[in-house]
C-alpha cells in the first residue's frame, strides 16, 4: 500500500489468509491422526495444496466465533450453574461435556449450512488474487490489472487477514490449554465438521 500497489497488497492479504487457514488445517489433520483417523488425515493432508481449501477454513473463523458465542450465551443460560457445577464436580470434564452436547448440534447444523455459500467465497477470492498479481485477459475481451484494484478492496482483505489471523490463534491456543481429555472432546467436534465438510466438497475422494 505505501509504495501505491494496491494489487498486489490484496494479494499479499488473500496469501495471509491462506496460510491462516493452512495453519488451521495442520492443526486439525493433527486432531485426526491423534484420533486414530490416520486415512482421513492423509487425505486431508493433501489439501494444504488447494487455494480454495485453505481460504474456506480461513473464511470460516469469523463465522465460527460468532456463532460459538452466541450458542455459548444461549447453553449458559439454560446452565446458569455450570461453572459453579464444573468446580465442585468430581468429573468437570463431565461436566464440560454435557455443557458442549448442548451447543454443539446447533453450531455443527449451522456450520453446514455455511460451508457451501463459503466455499463459493473462497474461489471468489481465489479469482480476486489473480487480479491482483496478474494481467488477464477475459473470454469477452475486458483487460484486468492489478492496477485496477482499489485502495478499499486491499484495505478490506488486509482487515479480514487480520481478524481471521486473530481468532485462528484464540481458537488452537484455547483448545490446547485444557487437558488431553478435554481437547479430545474439541477434536472429536472437529472430526465431526470435517465430515460434514467432507460431504459438502468430496475432500474424501480427492487423490483417490
Amino acid at each position: 500500500m505505501k509504495e501505491s500497489s494496491p494489487g498486489h497488497a490484496l494479494a499479499l492479504a488473500i496469501i495471509g489468509q491462506e496460510e491462516v487457514g493452512k495453519a488451521l488445517l495442520s492443526f486439525c489433520i493433527g486432531v485426526l491422526e491423534e484420533l486414530g483417523e490416520a486415512q482421513l488425515a492423509q487425505k486431508w493432508r493433501r489439501q494444504i495444496y488447494e487455494h480454495e481449501t485453505k481460504l474456506t477454513l480461513a473464511i470460516m473463523t469469523s463465522f465460527a466465533q460468532s456463532l460459538a458465542t452466541v450458542e455459548m450465551k444461549r447453553a449458559m443460560e439454560e446452565m446458569p450453574n455450570l461453572i459453579a457445577k464444573a468446580r465442585s464436580s468430581k468429573d468437570p470434564i463431565g461436566v464440560a461435556s454435557r455443557y458442549l452436547s448442548k451447543i454443539y448440534p446447533s453450531v455443527n447444523q449451522q456450520t453446514s449450512s455455511e460451508v457451501p455459500k463459503t466455499l463459493d467465497s473462497a474461489y471468489t477470492l481465489q479469482d480476486l488474487k489473480e487480479r491482483g498479481l496478474y494481467v488477464d485477459v477475459s473470454e469477452d475481451g475486458n483487460i484486468s490489472t492489478p492496477f485496477g484494484i482499489s485502495n478499499a478492496e486491499a484495505e478490506e482483505q488486509i482487515r479480514k487477514l487480520k481478524e481471521g489471523r486473530g481468532i485462528a490463534e484464540k481458537l488452537i491456543t484455547l483448545i490446547l490449554k485444557y487437558p488431553a481429555k478435554f481437547r479430545r472432546i474439541s477434536a472429536q467436534a472437529w472430526l465431526n465438521a470435517f465430515r460434514q465438510y467432507q460431504a459438502s466438497s468430496n475432500i474424501g475422494n480427492a487423490g483417490a
